[in-house]
């Protein structure tokens, strides 16, 4: 990439490579229950993607609002490497054997999957030009976003 610059930063050039998109692979038509939601509170879900490489990850966002809309949306976000081709998400109990565990459950409703493929590290492309004292990034991402969704347990 490559700028021309203007009246107070000059002209600059960044170099790097941005990876393909990666594709999921998990069934996340509009209308789906996703399978994982049980009504003993051990629901757990696990999606999958082809593509992607060790210069990127992915975080996945977990939104959920519940269908009697009684609590506040349920939003959780979890980060695996591009290379991973795969992300899980689960009820969590924290603090087992120090007394009763806290257990944060993932409320049953509509939800809404995030995908977010981003660098590992920034900054991705870096760039310098006179008048710019610390220089300047120039960054990516792609944005997969699944509404429609459910994850009522099946009986």
């Amino acid at each position: 990439m490559t700028g021309s610059g203007g009246s107070q930063v000059g002209p600059w050039q960044a170099n790097g490579q941005i990876p393909a998109p990666i594709k999921v692979t998990s069934n996340l038509a509009p209308g789906i229950n996703l399978p994982g939601a049980t009504d003993s509170g051990n629901d757990s879900y696990t999606f999958t993607w082809v593509g992607g490489d060790a210069q990127s990850m992915v975080t996945l966002e977990f939104i959920v609002v519940n269908s009697d809309y009684t609590r506040v949306p349920f939003h959780v976000a979890v980060t695996a490497p591009a290379t991973a081709h795969q992300i899980s998400i689960a009820d969590l109990s924290i603090g087992e054997g120090f007394g009763p565990p806290l257990v944060f459950q993932i409320p049953h409703g509509s939800v809404e999957l995030i995908f977010t493929q981003s660098p590992v590290t920034a900054p991705s492309l870096p760039f310098s030009a006179s008048g710019l004292g610390m220089g300047g990034e120039l960054t990516w991402s792609y944005v997969l976003d699944y509404q429609g969704l459910t994850n009522n347990p099946t009986p």
